[in-house]
């Protein structure tokens, strides 16, 4: 059960980071060279 709620947690902040990062759209190349 700890587990699946973990799980969801997980999930539902990768979505609202998706939802995020398409909002902020014009900042895309900048979040990428972060990452590189």
């Amino acid at each position: 059960m700890v587990l699946e709620e973990i799980w969801g947690i997980v999930t539902l902040l990768a979505t609202i980071w998706v939802i995020y990062d398409v909002f902020t759209n014009n900042r895309r190349l900048s979040t990428i060279m972060k990452i590189i």
